[in-house]
């Protein structure tokens, strides 16, 4: 015969982590008491790796071009099958005059000025506010800007 709540023997409920596991109730024969009650188990610590020390790795640095210059211009369109850029010029440049072109995640190059043509004329200076047809040797979309070095 098993001791119900409000009689001789009930010892109560068992509450583990704020929630309700399980009833304790004591039987007569206290053989039966032991066999019927669940072992509690023996609380195991989390294994703990040991902390790592930081370790400070020198950061990998782009090769720096030359010093970005004065701004010249910017790209207003370009032409991937004859690989030229129309540039509105902000300044005066001259064929032989080293630019930088800079935009985008990849472009960031240095070239110099070699063709140059104003009306699909070759030209050798061109003046501030003159769109211009440059030859150069990577992609340059639109927006991209060009700068004097």
């Amino acid at each position: 015969m098993w001791r119900v709540r409000g009689l001789p023997g009930f010892q109560g409920y068992r509450i583990a982590k704020g929630r309700l596991e399980h009833r304790v109730v004591f039987c007569y024969n206290d053989n039966i008491n032991k066999k019927s009650m669940p072992k509690s188990k023996p609380k195991i610590k989390p294994k703990t790796k040991p902390k790592k020390k930081a370790v400070k790795r020198a950061l990998k640095k782009p090769a720096k071009l030359p010093t970005m210059g004065k701004p010249v211009g910017v790209v207003k369109h370009y032409y991937s099958n004859i690989n030229v850029a129309i540039v509105q010029l902000k300044a005066p440049v001259k064929q032989g005059d080293e630019i930088r072109i800079m935009g985008g995640e990849d472009t960031d190059f240095n070239q110099k000025i070699i063709s140059m043509q104003i009306g699909h004329k070759e030209v050798k200076k061109a003046k501030a506010g003159a769109a211009i047809g440059l030859k150069v040797k990577e992609k340059a979309r639109e927006g991209y800007k060009m700068y004097k070095v």
